[in-house]
Order: structure tokens, then C-alpha cells, then sequence
């Protein structure tokens, strides 16, 4: 079957044939699976399900039991879902993890997000629990670490093939930076919890986002010893409000200040 789609030609045809039916929330149902396969001859990267889970943060809304079309749909880059608006939800709950963020937090922080958008079911009148300023701070840490690793990405040359665990790698020290960066944060819950601090445990939330986000996206493709970053896809592309410019200069200062040889578990 073809597998090679323009993000554009993956968006429009998740656009052609929605609805669609759900086994669970934001899981799409194995029969509409089947029927997108039969209907394009095509298996994009990641599968159908990973694709429109993902193309649901631009152009889906999400119910109990189907992906709707939204009646006022995102404009943005496959991967802008993610960076952008936290979908989907379980690959943002990996990295509300990594980044050792209380669920009640994450939560927050993805309502934040998604106010005002399709995604919300509070429309546009979400009332911050925790607070607009802290509220902003987190959030600004979230997406510095995730802009930091778009940033790693764009560092990497076309032809590098790269390991999960330099995915983990990236992810870890980026976290450090951004909250070793964040101002301190009143609040009644605690914003930060323990994880654990070993590689196999961040490699194993790192494959979440890989898997839910860089392949379905086409920002990577995926190879038999690693994968590869496709750099025409992340052109343009921001992390909330943090562009190109900004991402370089995250990861330039995150790399250097938790440099790899110094064991970034142990920082």
C-alpha cells in the first residue's frame, strides 16, 4: 500500500471521510480503521488511528463515541496539534509526566490551551483554577521544554539517525532548563511531583510522543535502527507562542548548561 502523503493530502482526506466512530475516547473504532485503508489503498505512518487522533486537535471534535467535524476547525501544521493545543491527550499526559507536572496541573494547562477552540468544553469562558499568573508561568514552562526540543530536532542534520533514547535525552535536559528557568510558582496544589529518574522510564513516556505525535505527523520517519528528522515539516511550526528562532536558542542553552556527558538523570 502508498504510504508517502503531503501533510496537506493527510489533513484533506481526514476531512473526506469524517465522521467517525470512536472504541473509546479519542481511539479511533477498528472499522473506520479498515474503512479508510479499503476507501485510499493507503496506511499512513503511525496508522489511521494515530493520524486522525492527531489531526483532531485542527479539524475534529472529539465526543464519547465519534471524531465530528468541527464547525470551526484550526489552521496550523499536523504536528501544531501537539505543540500547540496538547493533542493528543495521551502523548500531552506523557509529557505533563516527563516533565514530573501534577495531573491536576496538566489538566489545567491543557483546558488553558484549548479555551476558546473546538477542544473546549468550556467554550470560551474557562475559569483558571489555580490563577491567571500562575496558570501563565506553568504553561510557560511546558512549552519551553517542548520548545526545546523542537529545537533539538532542527539541530540534528537530515541525514542523523537517531536513537529513542536521544529523543529521552533531549526531553530530559530541556526539562531541567525550563523549570530550573521558572519563577516561583504560589500555589495550593504542588505544581511539580516526583518521577522517576532513570532512562527506562523516559524512554517509555518519550515513545508515547514519538509514536502519538512524530510519526503520525511526518515530522520523523521512522527507520529500522532509529529515525530520521524530515525538516521540510517542521518549517514554520511553533510551540505555542515559541517559534524557530526561539526553539534554537532554548535547546543552544538547555545543551549547554545540561550537557549529555554529565548524566542529565543525575542533574
Amino acid at each position: 500500500m502508498q504510504t508517502k502523503l503531503t501533510t496537506k493530502q493527510k489533513l484533506d482526506l481526514v476531512r473526506e471521510f469524517a465522521p467517525y466512530r470512536t472504541e473509546k475516547a479519542w481511539v479511533l473504532d477498528r472499522r473506520d480503521c479498515r474503512r479508510l485503508e479499503q476507501a485510499t489503498n493507503i496506511v499512513p505512518p503511525g496508522g489511521w488511528g494515530g493520524l486522525v487522533q492527531l489531526a483532531a486537535g485542527l479539524m475534529l471534535e472529539p465526543t464519547r463515541e465519534t471524531f465530528e467535524q468541527a464547525e470551526h476547525p484550526l489552521d496550523g501544521h499536523l504536528i501544531e496539534a501537539f505543540t500547540k493545543y496538547l493533542v493528543p491527550p495521551g502523548a500531552a499526559a506523557a509529557f505533563f509526566l516527563m516533565l514530573g507536572m501534577h495531573p491536576a496541573w496538566g489538566l489545567a494547562i491543557a483546558q488553558d490551551v484549548q479555551c476558546g477552540t473546538h477542544l473546549s468544553r468550556h467554550g470560551s469562558s474557562f475559569q483558571r483554577p489555580f490563577g491567571e499568573e500562575a496558570t501563565a508561568a506553568v504553561r510557560d514552562v511546558l512549552f519551553i521544554s517542548m520548545a526545546g526540543m523542537l529545537g533539538w530536532m532542527r539541530h540534528l542534520s537530515p541525514d542523523r539517525l537517531v536513537a529513542l533514547a536521544d529523543l529521552a535525552d533531549a526531553m530530559v535536559r530541556c526539562n531541567h532548563f525550563a523549570k530550573e528557568s521558572a519563577p516561583h510558582i504560589e500555589s495550593d496544589i504542588a505544581v511539580w511531583i516526583d518521577v522517576p529518574d532513570d532512562r527506562q522510564w523516559s524512554e517509555r513516556q518519550a515513545s508515547y510522543i514519538l509514536e502519538e505525535v512524530l510519526v503520525p505527523s511526518g515530522v520523523v520517519v521512522e527507520e529500522r535502527d532509529g529515525f530520521r528528522v524530515i525538516h521540510s515539516e517542521l518549517e514554520g511550526v511553533d510551540a505555542d507562542q515559541f517559534d524557530a528562532e526561539l526553539q534554537e536558542w532554548i535547546w543552544s542553552l538547555a545543551s549547554s548548561l545540561y550537557p549529555r556527558e554529565k548524566g542529565v538523570f543525575d542533574a
